[in-house]
Parts: C-alpha cells; sequence; structure tokens
C-alpha cells in the first residue's frame, strides 16, 4: 500500500503485510518496499507460484520540471527468509525507463512469465502511450518495452493488465473516452 510517511503529503513510499492464514492476522504490517525522499504512489503487486513482485510510481522530487521526473519501478521477492518472517526483497530497478514521464504501474504473472505495463508521456506529460514488459524467467530478467497503444494525437492511459496460462490480456483507456482491450495468446510475444 502507498502511505504517506510524514502524514502532510510531503513524503509518500509504499509498505506491505502479509497473511499465512487467510487474513487471520498479519506478519510485516510496517515493513517497507520503497522508502526515500521522493514519492513513491500507485504500487501494483503480483503473486505467481514463487514470485511475488511490487510495481509502483516514483516522482523525483528534485526534479527540472520539464524533466523524467516519474518513473516506474520494480521489485520481486526472493520468497520467505528466515528468522523474522519477512520477505527479502530485492533491490528495486527501473521497471519501464524510456526516459520519458513513465506512470501508473501494473503487474501480473502466470508460471514463470511477468508482465509490467505502464503509460509513458511524451513532450512534457501529453501524449500517453501504453507500454508492456515481459519477463520469461519470473522477473529476472525482462524483454525491451512493446508499445502497444500509440494513436498519433490520442492520449492512452492507466493500463490494467492479467495473465493466465499463456495468455496475457491488456484494457486501458483512449482519450478518457473509450476502454480499449487487446491480448494476446502466446505469453506477450505478438
Amino acid at each position: 500500500w502507498q502511505y504517506d510517511y510524514n502524514g502532510n503529503g510531503s513524503d509518500y513510499d509504499i509498505g506491505y503485510a502479509y497473511s499465512r492464514n487467510g487474513g487471520g492476522s498479519w506478519l510485516a504490517r510496517w515493513n517497507y518496499i520503497a522508502y526515500s525522499t521522493n514519492q513513491e504512489r500507485y504500487p501494483s503487486i503480483c503473486i505467481s507460484d514463487s514470485l511475488m513482485a511490487v510495481a509502483y510510481e516514483i516522482q523525483f522530487t528534485s526534479a527540472a520540471a520539464d524533466s523524467d521526473s516519474t518513473d516506474i519501478m520494480y521489485a520481486k521477492s526472493g520468497g520467505i527468509s528466515a528468522p523474522g518472517d519477512t520477505f527479502a526483497w530485492n533491490t528495486a530497478s527501473y521497471g519501464i525507463a524510456t526516459y520519458h514521464h513513465d506512470r501508473f504501474p501494473d503487474l501480473s504473472a502466470s508460471g514463470k512469465f511477468l508482465y509490467l505495463a505502464g503509460q509513458r508521456a511524451y513532450y512534457k506529460q501529453t501524449d500517453y502511450d501504453i507500454l508492456v514488459r515481459r519477463s520469461g524467467d519470473g522477473g529476472k530478467t525482462f524483454a525491451g518495452a512493446a508499445v502497444y497503444a500509440s494513436a498519433a494525437g490520442a492520449e492512452e492511459r492507466y493500463p490494467a493488465i492479467r495473465a493466465q496460462d499463456t495468455c496475457c490480456y491488456l484494457a486501458y483507456a483512449h482519450d478518457s473516452a473509450w476502454a480499449y482491450f487487446r491480448w494476446s495468446a502466446d505469453t506477450g510475444k505478438t
């Protein structure tokens, strides 16, 4: 979840909790994945087999107004570590990282395949497109970003991605008026 560290909107961070008994009790309630003086927001989480991953938007507080001030970060868990019953998270890395404003991530996984979607902006946060990155090794490495929606002069925003077996489904808003839907039956290759 996203929480306001100082309580005044000046520093959002990403935290997590988990349960091993269907929500009867919660562990690691105040542990965090992302914490810095930057703004970490809009987390998305996915779980598949032994993989647990999170993506979130980071807004750099010291970036110039016309620079790449937002990006999508990604971290995955190596599983439960002992003792202490907490997750061992890898160091967060850039998820889509395109030198543009990358925002509003979503994640989905099926088996060893992990999909990371986000919106990318051109020209000082206008003309958004939808990008998807695909991993075939449980999130260790990602193929280059594929642009799935890039209508000239239109804005594609707010991606939602889901995966099941070898199928990958992508929905997004087009010009804030239409919902578009795409799918792939070959683990996101086409």
